[in-house]
């Protein structure tokens, strides 16, 4: 859920080129980005072509090689751009809640990853496409969830230490069913277009673990 970002410096107005390059730059690097987002969610990464995002972005192939110089170099900057507006979200959402009040607000998470169904559909597919360990991109997938499984658990551990939860809580599986629950919805959300609410299976899979772990102190 969590990627790199890049830094680029305020466009310069002085004189208007510079500025004006530097803006439209970032413009049509964010254009690629969309477009090659939309086509690996809707093709994956193996059904797409660098020539398939350039023709959507109207550029030549040589164009699209200037601002990503490979396949797979453009992939892991969908995949950060995608966790740093996923992250945003998360930060939004919990707005630097802990413990019990941390995981309370997770209950709409759901409800928010539904707001993006072209960034649900990319995670869905390219991480199915990138099981195989060993590449870059497995890598990336494979830290990511050790990042987010690890933050999860550190809500359970807030709200078991300050008396919220049981003390026989394990923090840990609590945090690996969680996003084992999460997981599962986004494929079902997925295979059945939408049919099933992410957003309400998640609602009350966190209603009914608070309630498990609070009711057996």
């Amino acid at each position: 859920m969590s990627g790199p970002r890049s830094h680029t410096a305020k466009p310069v107005r002085s004189g208007g080129v510079p500025g004006t390059l530097q803006a439209r730059g970032r413009v049509r690097r964010e254009a690629i980005l969309a477009a090659a987002r939309t086509l690996f969610a809707q093709r994956g990464y193996e059904g797409t072509s660098l020539r398939d995002v350039a023709e959507v972005v109207g550029l030549s192939d040589a164009g699209l090689l200037f601002h990503f110089p490979s396949k797979t170099n453009l992939l892991l900057a969908v995949i950060a751009d995608g966790d740093a507006k996923e992250l945003d979200a998360l930060r939004a959402l919990l707005n630097g809640a802990k413990g019990l009040e941390a995981l309370r607000k997770l209950t709409e998470w759901g409800a928010g990853l539904e707001r993006d169904p072209v960034l649900l559909a990319l995670d869905v597919v390219l991480s199915a496409e990138n099981m195989q360990a060993g590449s870059q991109v497995n890598g990336y997938y494979a830290e990511r969830y050790e990042g987010v499984r690890k933050r999860l658990a550190s809500f359970f551990h807030q709200a078991r230490s300050h008396g919220d939860f049981a003390p026989d809580t394990d923090p840990e599986l609590e945090a690996t069913q969680m996003l084992a629950m999460l997981d599962g919805l986004r494929l079902q959300w997925f295979l059945s277009k939408g049919a099933i609410s992410i957003a309400d299976s998640m609602r009350a899979y966190m209603q009914n673990t608070i309630e498990r772990l609070s009711r057996r102190r």
